[in-house]
């Protein structure tokens, strides 16, 4: 529907008939021939949206009234929910979320790709689809004279406050209130990202579903001063007080501009220096900077669903690529010969390592280094021997020698390969070099669709062929998707 007599203005309203979702979430309409993405609307709807910017070759948009209402709308769970950037999909059935998110993967494999007919199976939606998240990060805005704590404004810095959050466990609500309290009863500086002055910049908090261990990390943007140092002091013995199941407490200090990162000064203030997850039965040590998927619960499943695509008979060698601190590796153990995990990040490795170690798992080696650089190692030398490993920089054991010199740290034919990569992927230089590998059998982990489709599309023209992609749910209620795709080599048959 079009209203063509209106001027296309910021704060206009236009009455629109939504046909489509954006990868975001938005819903998609049109004014004058130009596209409009209408955050809060449903494909089927007809609305009354105001608009909010005007680009080149499109509008944003927000909802204002919902004229004709989609079958699939839900009202919000959370009464912040039209403001907070914590998770967007609120407004629609769970049900309606996983056909999203399934479309949402269809779509970009198959337009980025070029690839049709491949095997997409029906995703994975979450049993429980709220207080799933395992680590938050909360941020403070004290300029009103009040104090702010929540999650950013949706596309700005705008702290929306909010006491419940409702995509995390009551014990980690709990905590974060209870922290509120003592920094309003004590008066402590909250950090003005305009002035770039104040000491407190956020809070991260982690909790470990299979013993409910909490951790929280204190972010500053300067080391406290006398008066704030005594009042950090007292904290721990107020909040374990408060929050039994707080067992380990950071103090980390971002003196860069800005909110969001924890900075890489971190002191340990209280408690023990980890917290203890389990899943399938292993226990893994979760540090402050100790990457673990959001969700654990879905969790299991993800690992569950690489288990069953790599089909194990227990004699391959399997390569975990950006094997942060070991999960996937340590959970395949069992069923491999060896395992070889390679993380750029050591204090990942030096975790992974402690984990092997926690579970007794005696097949699994970890090493630090860029994955590019190891592997072109490994392509030229059929191995990479322990000597290699040191004298290049990829060992990280701190002086130790946890690969001894006399043997390989890649010590055989590679059989399957796991990555799990960020979310810009492994990039065309990677793939390329994993495909020269002839590896059997790639197990590709992705949180984003565009990057995993590109990805794809530059391994089937090295040989390799999508056997089947899983959707599953990590993220309920945002715009989020995780997949498992299984890629055989065609060419070594």
């Amino acid at each position: 529907m079009e209203e063509k007599n209106k001027s296309l203005e910021v704060g206009n309203i236009f009455r629109m008939s939504i046909t489509d979702l954006t990868s975001e979430g938005s819903g998609v309409g049109r004014i004058n021939n130009l596209a409009v993405f209408i955050d809060g609307a449903l494909p089927g709807e007809t609305v009354e949206a105001k608009i909010t910017g005007i680009k080149k070759n499109y509008l944003t948009s927000k909802t204002e009234i919902i004229i004709l209402p989609s079958e699939h709308r839900k009202i919000p769970f959370c009464p912040v929910f039209d403001r907070c950037g914590g998770c967007v999909l609120q407004h629609m059935s769970y049900d309606y979320q996983l056909i999203y998110k399934t479309n949402k993967v269809r779509d970009a494999v198959e337009r980025i790709s070029g690839i049709k007919d491949i095997k997409i199976n029906e995703i994975i939606g979450a049993e429980q689809n709220k207080g799933y998240r395992n680590k938050s990060q909360y941020f403070f805005d004290g300029n009103s004279g009040e104090i702010s704590c929540g999650f950013f404004e949706r596309k700005s810095h705008k702290v929306v406050n909010h006491d419940n959050c409702f995509i995390v466990s009551g014990i980690v609500n709990s905590l974060k209130n209870k922290f509120i309290q003592y920094v309003k009863e004590n008066k402590i500086s909250i950090y003005d990202e305009s002035k770039h002055a104040g000491f407190l910049k956020s809070i991260m908090i982690r909790q470990a579903f299979g013993t409910n261990e909490l951790m929280l990390v204190i972010i500053g943007a300067a080391h406290p001063g006398e008066k704030l140092k005594g009042s950090l002091e007292n904290l721990p013995h107020y909040l374990v007080e408060k929050v039994p199941y707080l067992k380990s407490i950071y103090l980390a200090i971002n003196t860069e501009p800005g909110n969001y990162a924890v900075g890489d000064k971190i002191k340990h203030l209280r408690g023990s220096k980890f917290i203890v997850e389990k899943i399938g039965g292993l226990k893994f040590h979760i540090s402050p900077d100790s990457f673990f998927q959001i969700n654990t619960k879905q969790t299991e499943v993800l690992y569950n669903t690489i288990m069953e695509f790599t089909d194990l008979k227990g004699s391959e060698a399997v390569l975990d690529l950006f094997c942060g601190t070991g999960t996937i590796g340590l959970f395949m153990a069992k069923k491999t010969s060896m395992i070889f995990g390679i993380d750029i990040v050591k204090s990942a490795i030096n975790d992974a390592i402690d984990n092997a170690q926690l579970n007794n798992i005696k097949n699994a080696e970890f090493v630090s280094g860029d994955a590019f650089e190891i592997l072109s190692h490994y392509s030229l030398n059929n191995s990479i021997k322990g000597k290699d490993v040191i004298e290049n920089g990829y060992n990280n054991n701190d002086g130790s020698d946890n690969q001894s010199k006399n043997k390989s740290y890649i010590s055989s034919n590679i059989d399957v390969l796991v990555a799990d990569p960020p979310r810009n992927g492994l990039g065309e230089d990677l793939v390329n070099l994993i495909s020269d590998l002839s590896i059997k059998k790639i197990i590709y982990v992705s949180c984003n669709p565009s990057t995993l489709a590109r990805d794809i599309k530059s391994f089937h023209e090295k040989g390799y062929k999508v056997e089947q992609i899983q959707p599953i749910d990590m993220f309920p209620h945002t715009e989020h998707v995780e997949c498992v795709v299984l890629l055989t080599n065609v060419t070594s048959k």
